[in-house]
Parts: C-alpha cells; structure tokens; sequence
C-alpha cells in the first residue's frame, strides 16, 4: 500500500468512526483535527469536521463544550411540527431551542421584521445568511430589560428557526454565535 492509499483511509476512518446508520431522529458529532478536513470535501449529507448532524429536519450545527443536542421531538403542529432543545451543561433552562417551521423564509423573515424597528428596538445588527437561504437579527427593546436574537435558514423541506428572548447579552451573543453557524445538509 502507498503513503497516499494510507492517507485516504486514515482519512475515510476519521469521517466514519463513530458514525452511525441514519436514523430520523438522531444526532450525531463528527471530529477531525482540521488539518485533515482541509484537503477533503465534505459530502453534501454530512456535516464539516466539529458539527453535530441532525438527519431530520436536516442541518449541522457547531456546537461548544457542555451543550448537548436532545432528540427531535415531532409536534402536533402545522407551523412548527419538528423542534430540539440544545442543553448547555445539562440543564434545559441554560440552552435554546431550535424549530423546524413549514412557513416560507419570506414569510418568517416579515413576521420578525418588528425586531427592526428603531422606534421600538435598538437593533444589535442583523444581515443575510448562506447567500441569501437565511438571515438573522440581534435587537433589544427600547427601556426593556430583555433582548431577542433570530436566526433563520431556508431548507428544502423546513425553515430552521433558532430564536431566544433572554436578559443576559452574553448568553444572546453566544447562542447568536451557535444559531449562526447552522448549514443545510444536501447543498
């Protein structure tokens, strides 16, 4: 065997160790050291080096030490029949949640326009995603004591909504960070 062939299976092992079958409902992690995914492409249904897989409703999301993703819960609702909790050191009060919604982007993205007015919000910013497949906002009422971040991404099947309303700016900024690095799976 060549120092080449080696390299491409060392390199095969390391997206596949651990993984399992996809199942609808599972989560799984994948880890590499960077070096090795640099030179790899990721196949379009799995997730970059570091980023948990959630198969259904079909997106990555890199997630910091002491958070865990729980199963997908399907819900008896139209607007919103699929959502997860994302536990930060075990505890659901610490985490966030993300739903999956049948609404159009469009739709989503004007029903959370109010979070832009300068009336009624200081806006902490707010832009596109993924080019254009999502968007996101940072605002805090004016004279409230609470902010609101959104983040949402157009899938094939689902919007992808991750919003919190908190009074911590930190524990905003950092779920505003992980909500921020949501990709789709399949493109």
């Amino acid at each position: 065997m060549t120092n080449q062939s080696i390299t491409v299976l060392a390199l095969a092992f390391v997206f596949t160790a651990g993984c399992k079958k996809d199942t609808p409902n599972a989560v799984t992690t994948t880890s590499a050291t960077p070096t090795a995914v640099a030179s790899v492409a990721v196949p379009k249904d799995d997730c970059a080096a570091g980023y948990t897989k959630i198969p259904n409703p079909g997106f990555c999301i890199k997630l910091p030490a002491g958070y865990v993703a729980d199963p997908v819960e399907t819900k008896k609702d139209d607007r919103y029949p699929l959502s997860m909790d994302f536990e930060k050191n075990g505890s659901k009060f610490d985490g966030f949640t993300i739903r999956a919604g049948t609404a159009p982007l469009a739709d989503v993205k004007e029903s959370n326009s109010f979070l832009l007015d300068a009336k009624k919000y200081n806006v902490k910013g707010s832009g596109d995603l993924l080019g254009g497949k999502g968007w996101w906002v940072y605002s805090w009422g004016k004279g409230e004591k609470m902010g609101t971040i959104a983040v949402e991404v157009q899938g094939p099947k689902y919007v992808i909504s991750c919003e919190m309303g908190a009074e911590d700016a930190k524990a905003l900024q950092e779920t505003l960070d992980i909500c921020k690095t949501i990709t789709l799976l399949g493109g």
